[in-house]
């Protein structure tokens, strides 16, 4: 901070410099957060998953590239947050190429 402190703030090329950084912050701000939001999503449903599987142990059971729950409902909740966490994987790979070419 010391090294920029004596620039003078009307000098054009600072002004310049400090909109396009605003104006890049501004365009990044609402992707970036959708993109973390995206993100924390993606953590709550795999955690949800892992919590549900804890729960039900014993009522299902793991056949080659499928679980099997003993029970409907543990099944639908299951699919609901596995689906939820597929979601959020698209997202995440979209913003994330957005934020890469606003960069």
């Amino acid at each position: 901070m010391d090294k920029t402190k004596n620039i003078d703030k009307n000098n054009n090329a600072y002004k310049g410099f400090i909109k396009g950084l605003t104006t890049k912050d501004a365009i990044q701000t609402p992707v970036f957060i959708t993109y973390i939001d995206a993100h924390i999503n993606y953590g709550e449903n795999i955690n949800g998953i892992l919590e549900l599987l804890e729960t039900d142990n014993g009522n299902w059971e793991y056949d080659g590239e499928s679980i099997i729950f003993n029970s409907l409902n543990s099944e639908n909740k299951y699919n609901t947050l596995f689906n939820n966490a597929i979601e959020n994987e698209y997202i995440i790979n979209k913003l994330t190429k957005e934020l890469v070419e606003i960069m």
